[in-house]
């Protein structure tokens, strides 16, 4: 998720949801996420 939002230029990322999956072979624990790419500026 973060490379992608860094190929938009973004400099965050929100994370809406996670899902934890299970039986991955070699993983311990993987998890699949959903969230928006941001583009935060200081004013």
């Amino acid at each position: 998720m973060q490379i992608n939002a860094s190929k938009m230029k973004a400099n965050a990322v929100l994370l809406h949801s996670c899902e934890i999956t299970s039986g991955t072979p070699g993983c311990y624990r993987q998890a699949v996420c959903i969230g928006s790419a941001l583009n935060i500026s200081a004013k």
